[in-house]
């Protein structure tokens, strides 16, 4: 019995995470999939009908929790550039 419990335990670890890309258009999954780069503020502003939809947006992608993990993180480093702001503020 403990072994089944076990066995399965090891089994669900390791099951791969999904996030659900398939809300969002694959402009917008290509341009938040960049590594080494943000994407620019009018790469954002051309994806989206307008400057507040980009950022109410990435601000939506930001904190959808069944979004891809690395694609949320780089919605997060892109707001700073998106509200003009520069920085966060509380």
């Amino acid at each position: 019995m403990k072994r089944s419990v076990i066995a399965c335990a090891v089994l669900l670890c390791a099951l791969p995470a999904q996030g659900d890309l398939a809300s969002l258009p694959p402009p917008v999954i290509d341009a938040l999939s960049q590594i080494d780069a943000t994407p620019s503020k009018s790469t954002l502003n051309a994806m989206f009908s307008t400057p507040d939809a980009a950022l109410a947006n990435l601000r939506m992608i930001a904190l959808d929790h069944t979004t891809e993990p690395g694609v949320g993180l780089r919605a997060i480093r892109a707001l700073p550039g998106q509200c003009g702001c520069g920085a966060f503020r509380p």
